[in-house]
């Protein structure tokens, strides 16, 4: 799930409903919300630049299933490819636009990005993007970026999977950051970020049924105390995967409303996709993912 990190400022700025209107089922069952890239423009009277975070020329191995890691410098990026001077140390750039640039198609599985380094907890590192197959990338509502310090160090995985072992592949997929650097004179932009919910104890299908439901819990307890505003959603399953969908569950509530929705999962075609109605999100909420 995409948020924001401020319900108040951005309840204006985003559209969203009025506080105490009740968002309505806001994916119907069956039904494909709109990619979130459909009819994104880029924005005016601000300058923005280009840069790639490409692997260099990487040697797939020859194996069905392989993790590859590297590691950007985003202050030397900003130099060689953009020929901007980065920012001071501490200051941030925001991302409107991320897209994969995928080179070979049928083993690249997917992508994230993530401040962070290699020796960090999975857990620790902070996700940025994250691409699946049939994505068109992430593009982000007008003032709304994804913030990233140009002091960090940026970490890209791919996955690769190469089930047919063939050999001799070179791999320069990665992903494509448009970006802007707002000045005291522009708009102030809000920063954006994934909540990212995965079932990482596993989960297990039993064999010989037609179909089988299973869902976990995620507790949103860590939200700041204001909470959040969902905008749009992704979800990344395997073969098995049919349906998938989200539920905002609340103590004194119970089952509120669906935060995303798709009733004809296709691995695919996992696209990000816009919430119609932007959706608030409390510490004292749960999410429920089932598959």
């Amino acid at each position: 799930v995409l948020v924001v990190s401020d319900v108040t400022s951005t309840e204006h700025r985003l559209a969203a409903r009025p506080n105490g209107e009740s968002a309505p089922d806001v994916v119907g069952r069956g039904l494909h919300a709109a990619d979130i890239c459909a009819s994104f423009e880029l924005p005016t009277g601000i300058a923005t630049f280009t840069v790639d975070l490409l692997m260099p020329n990487f040697s797939i191995p020859v194996e069905a299933t392989h993790t590859h890691y590297a590691e950007f410098n985003l202050r030397y990026v900003l130099e060689k490819q953009a020929s901007r001077r980065a920012p001071s140390a501490g200051e941030h750039l925001f991302a409107v636009q991320l897209e994969a640039v995928v080179t070979n198609p049928g083993v690249v599985h997917h992508i994230m990005l993530a401040e962070g380094s290699p020796n960090d907890p999975f857990g620790e590192k902070r996700l940025r993007y994250g691409w699946g197959i049939g994505s068109k990338g992430l593009c982000l509502p007008p003032a709304v970026g994804i913030r990233l310090n140009v002091s960090a160090s940026l970490l890209m995985e791919i996955h690769y999977n190469n089930g047919a072992l063939t050999p001799s592949l070179t791999d320069a997929s990665g992903v494509r950051l448009v970006l802007v650097e707002p000045g005291r004179t522009d708009p102030q932009y809000q920063p954006a970020g994934y909540q990212y919910m995965i079932a990482n104890a596993g989960l297990s299908v039993p064999p010989g049924l037609p179909a089988y439901h299973t869902a976990f819990d995620c507790r949103l307890s860590f939200l700041p105390p204001g909470g959040v505003t969902a905008f749009a959603f992704g979800f990344h399953a395997h073969a098995l995967a049919r349906k998938v969908w989200i539920e905002r569950w609340q103590d004194h509530k119970g089952h509120v409303h669906d935060v995303g929705c798709d009733m004809s999962y296709d691995f695919h075609q996992q696209a990000l996709r816009a919430l119609p109605a932007y959706v608030p999100l409390l510490p004292s909420d749960t999410l429920k993912v089932n598959c």
